[in-house]
């Protein structure tokens, strides 16, 4: 929030080590979200309508995030810690290697 006023981002998002610190105050994305490398601390993110891609390599720590809607991809060597991610409306691709702490999250039937 700045001034009071959530961070909305409308279209899709690159994230990388040197351009997360600019969307740490993200509250919500209508678009797809590609974490490609480093931490992306995304600790207002509650909502993603749309995809969400974290690769090799890469760590995103959203403590807030409730629902994805769209896939959730996370290859081996990604991370993603989200203790509060409790819906993922397509579905989900986790890969061998790739570290989930989502106790929110259902097991995939």
């Amino acid at each position: 929030l700045i001034g009071g006023i959530a961070m909305k981002h409308t279209g899709d998002l690159e994230i990388t080590k040197n351009n997360a610190a600019q969307y740490k105050d993200l509250t919500e994305v209508d678009g797809w979200v590609y974490v490609y490398d480093g931490k992306f601390a995304a600790n207002k993110l509650e909502k993603i309508n749309g995809w969400l891609t974290i690769h090799a390599g890469a760590t995103m720590e959203a403590p807030v995030l409730q629902r994805v809607d769209g896939w959730l991809y996370v290859y081996g060597g990604a991370t993603l810690t989200a203790p509060a991610l409790s819906e993922v409306t397509e579905g989900r691709s986790i890969r061998e290697g790739a570290i989930m702490d989502t106790p929110s999250l259902p097991p995939i039937p």
